[in-house]
């Protein structure tokens, strides 16, 4: 089938609704309107919602309506609908592009009306770790990092160097660090928001005698 995406000289318009700035891992709402009728003859078939911002690997950042789908299409809504859209995986704001295509189909295949809306994603912001930057080696202690600053993040992954051990609780912003006593090495942590990846600071810490 032959596919056209246009529009019909104002006849036919769609309007989209929704935030121009969305934050990783928090659900959007987004809704679109429609004003006037297709061409004679046009018969409706289905709506499209598509999102654009790419993981690394270049799939899909986040998901329309809980669904990976993109695009994801809902039947039975050629006037109006609405969706919840969530990004996840930036590690820096990126502009992503809300889009919103109507599909009809007449005698000659398909017909495509479609709007863009255009979003801001920030990423969460990368948190600021406190604590010691030294640890003594002959008298091995446990010490305590703790983070702030990280806008929506509930989560917080750490790391720490092979070897050293650590205690945190979920959902809490600190954690309890046990030295080898004979290695420096680096702690860090990043925040997340419900498994969507935010930002993510390091802390160096320098043994001494």
């Amino acid at each position: 089938m032959l596919l056209f995406p246009l529009s019909l000289s104002g006849q036919f318009s769609i309007a989209i609704a929704g935030p121009s700035e969305a934050e990783v891992g928090i659900p959007a709402q987004f809704s679109y309107s429609v004003v006037g009728a297709p061409a004679p003859g046009e018969v409706y078939v289905e709506t499209r919602w598509y999102v654009t911002a790419l993981n690394p690997d270049g799939t899909p950042a986040g998901n329309i309506n809980g669904s990976s789908s993109n695009p994801y299409a809902v039947p039975n809504a050629p006037w109006f609908g609405n969706a919840t859209i969530t990004w996840g995986e930036q590690d820096e704001p990126v502009t992503a592009k809300v889009k919103v295509a109507l599909v009809y189909e007449n005698a000659s295949g398909i017909v495509q009306y479609s709007k863009e809306k255009e979003v801001l994603i920030n990423a969460i912001c990368p948190p600021s770790i406190s604590g010691p930057t030294e640890m003594q080696t002959c008298c091995v202690s446990p010490v305590t990092y703790c983070v702030s600053d990280y806008c929506d993040g509930n989560i917080f992954n750490w790391t720490v160097p092979s070897g050293w051990t650590y205690e945190s609780a979920d959902g809490y912003p600190c954690v309890t660090v046990m030295s080898n006593g004979y290695m420096n090495g680096q702690v860090s942590c990043k925040a997340l928001t419900d498994g969507f990846a935010g930002g993510q600071l390091f802390v160096s810490l320098k043994l001494r005698s």
